[in-house]
């Protein structure tokens, strides 16, 4: 009898880690493609219109919403009046939606502002998204960012470029680094560091320019739109 019950314990031991395995490295990673493939069908001027709307939902600044990342609620199928823009970080093969306010719902997808009023190239844009035990997806990747890096953000009529310039592991208190400095404009992306959520990282980028979208280099165009689209918006150049 113990013998059967140590080889049911395995079993059911090496299907909980099949799924978690399937959940981190197959399932959210296709959930995530899809949301990115969806992304980049959203023009300038439902951006426009998402940000104009959902910028007096107060509750989407509720910090407190935000909870532990259950990986099985990830999915790729995103609401396209939610979004306002975009985030690209090349050199960690980021791409996600950005969304108005840090929300739980929010960060599964993609990455959220986290203050009222932002507006994209002004003061300290700044963009919270969860970590995951999978390196490569979501905000996990941020903690690879180096130095000189370049991170773009758009909302389909400019592209922002931003130069990361530093990062730091701080305590979920420290709510100043999302502060504007004076004189300056800088982009701050924020996530938790440790799995169990005890501190957070912050990855710093100071702003470079912007750019019309349909002006940008074809290469930083085609992270935000389809090759189809790419090929509309480069006849138009």
């Amino acid at each position: 009898m113990k013998r059967w019950i140590g080889i049911v314990l395995i079993v059911i031991g090496v299907a909980i880690l099949g799924k978690f395995a399937y959940d981190q490295w197959y399932a959210t990673p296709k959930a995530l493609k899809q949301v990115e493939d969806q992304l980049k069908q959203i023009d300038a001027e439902q951006m426009k219109e998402n940000k104009a709307r959902l910028e007096e939902d107060d509750d989407l600044f509720d910090f407190s919403d935000a909870r532990y990342l259950k990986i099985e609620e990830v999915h790729g199928e995103i609401d396209e009046s939610r979004v306002i823009g975009a985030i690209a970080i090349p050199s960690v093969d980021l791409h996600l939606p950005i969304f108005i306010g840090s929300t739980h719902e929010n960060m599964l997808q993609g990455a959220g502002t986290m203050k009222k009023g932002q507006e994209m190239g002004e003061g300290n844009y700044t963009l919270a998204g969860h970590n995951a035990f999978n390196p490569t997806i979501l905000f996990a990747p941020i903690r690879n960012i180096e130095p000189g890096d370049t991170m773009y953000i758009t909302d389909k009529e400019y592209i922002y470029t931003y130069e990361m310039t530093s990062n730091e592991v701080v305590m979920p208190e420290r709510l100043d680094v999302i502060d504007d400095i004076p004189g300056k404009r800088t982009m701050t992306l924020v996530s938790c560091y440790s799995s169990d959520g005890s501190d957070r990282i912050i990855v710093y980028g100071d702003y470079v320019e912007k750019v019309p979208f349909k002006e940008a280099d074809k290469e930083v165009i085609s992270l935000f739109v389809d090759a189809k689209e790419k090929e509309e918006k480069t006849e138009n150049k």
